[in-house]
């Protein structure tokens, strides 16, 4: 569960976030990489997620510098972002989120990276 890290009058673009979901120890190369983020309210004042899909070095994934929005309504709302990124040995892949909503809402997040071309 993500802690409500933002208040309802804050701007999601600005306000900070926290890790959610990282995948790490990546070999060097480059990866088609995709990364879900789900929201289900668990009662009816929810509100919505904001997120950045980026590399352990702060690259950041989605293709535009504002968060991605995970929508408060429907209520198991889910968005996803992916890219092609190219990453260093260790490499780290991140989801991170913050609320504009307090209660007991639930998020989850997955993270999917497919090696397509090794480093030499």
């Amino acid at each position: 569960m993500i802690d409500s890290v933002l208040n309802e009058d804050e701007n999601p673009d600005t306000s900070p976030t926290q890790d959610f979901v990282t995948l790490s120890g990546l070999p060097a190369g480059t990866y088609l990489v995709s990364g879900e983020v789900g929201l289900h309210h668990g009662s009816d004042d929810g509100g919505d997620l904001y997120c950045d899909f980026k590399t352990g070095g702060g690259q950041v994934l989605q293709p535009f510098p504002n968060r991605f929005k995970v929508p408060s309504s429907p209520n198991d709302a889910t968005a996803t972002q992916s890219d092609e990124v190219t990453l260093p040995d260790d490499g780290q892949l991140i989801l991170s989120c913050g609320a504009t909503f307090a209660g007991k809402d639930q998020a989850y997040g997955t993270i999917t990276a497919l090696r397509v071309n090794p480093a030499n």
